[in-house]
């Protein structure tokens, strides 16, 4: 028998006064860009959201490449303001541009619990580098982030592992689908008639695998994503698409 069970959690909206914030709270994800990869690749991007696509050239700053197409300084990323702290603590925190809240020195931030705050979309993520890679040494760098609480998540008791779906609902037509596990990997997109409007066949190692699927040219709808890990496990997860 198979024994799964979802795992849901909440997102949460501060007002306070003339304006409200959207602060996400769902699962930590790591994001790693390694040195000397192609930063023009999708999958060496952290597509937060439509707006926001965090990565780094071979040397320099991070930069959001959905706005601009390299670093800038005192702007990059652009869209993006940066403080350290949490979001338990935001309203006595002061953002600014990520250049200016690390004091030029990418390095000294590394393990030192930071917000970033996407500015058109008013969300406010936590956010902590794990490495930075120094000068002209390829530009590698690794952060662990909160998610959209109103991604899915579900574990499978089964030993094929964990799988994460976001953001969900989705406004921007960017799907990312994270699996934790080792075997085979094929990822489908179904319309509500059935129709397979999206597929990719993946050979991942063992450990955490990220398949980013592009349905921005898609009509707004109800959308099936089938998992299949392995030759033994198969999940379908309900997205909604609700267009720009």
């Amino acid at each position: 028998m198979i024994l799964r069970y979802t795992s849901l959690t909440f997102l949460f909206t501060v007002s306070t006064g003339l304006f409200a914030q959207t602060i996400w709270s769902g699962p930590v994800i790591t994001f790693t860009k390694t040195s000397f990869a192609d930063w023009t690749q999708q999958q060496n991007q952290d597509r937060i959201t439509g707006n926001v696509w965090i990565t780094r050239a071979d040397s320099m700053g991070i930069f959001n490449i959905a706005q601009e197409s390299g670093f800038e300084p005192n702007v990059s990323p652009a869209g993006t303001e940066w403080a350290f702290g949490t979001t338990a603590d935001i309203g006595s925190l002061t953002f600014t541009d990520w250049k200016t809240a690390v004091n030029n020195d990418p390095p000294s931030s590394v393990a030192m619990p930071m917000v970033l705050h996407l500015i058109a979309d008013d969300i406010y993520i936590d956010l902590e580098f794990q490495f930075w890679t120094q000068s002209a040494a390829g530009g590698g760098f690794s952060y662990t982030r909160s998610t959209d609480a109103n991604a899915v998540e579900e574990d499978v008791i089964t030993g094929q592992g964990h799988v994460l779906i976001g953001p969900n609902p989705c406004r921007d037509g960017s799907i990312t689908v994270r699996v934790s596990g080792k075997g085979d990997l094929d990822v489908q997109v179904l319309d509500p008639t059935g129709g397979r409007v999206s597929e990719r066949h993946e050979r991942p190692g063992a450990g955490e695998h990220v398949v980013r699927i592009d349905l921005g040219d898609r009509p707004a709808g109800i959308y099936f994503v089938r998992v299949m890990n392995g030759d033994t496990h198969a999940s379908t997860y309900r997205v909604v698409l609700t267009g720009r």
